[in-house]
């Protein structure tokens, strides 16, 4: 993500794998990206989207989630 007034770039995800293709929703309350990731964590080729709800301010608590195991 892009500050456009102080340039400021800010990684929003952090999988370690493929994620791209990032677009709002047209109120801001939602992100949908594609990525490779898998809750097993092993590597593929295969691409999903996700969608997630966005949050402004998040917490420490945001930040420190665990995949669901299937």
């Amino acid at each position: 993500m892009i500050d456009l007034d102080s340039k400021k770039i800010e990684q929003i995800t952090h999988s370690g794998t493929f994620d791209a293709f990032p677009m709002f929703s047209p109120d801001g309350k939602k992100l949908a990206f594609a990525s490779n990731r898998q809750s097993d964590g092993k590597p593929t080729r295969a691409t999903n989207i996700f969608v997630a709800d966005w949050i402004d301010d998040p917490e420490q608590v945001d930040f420190n989630f665990k995949t669901l195991a299937k």
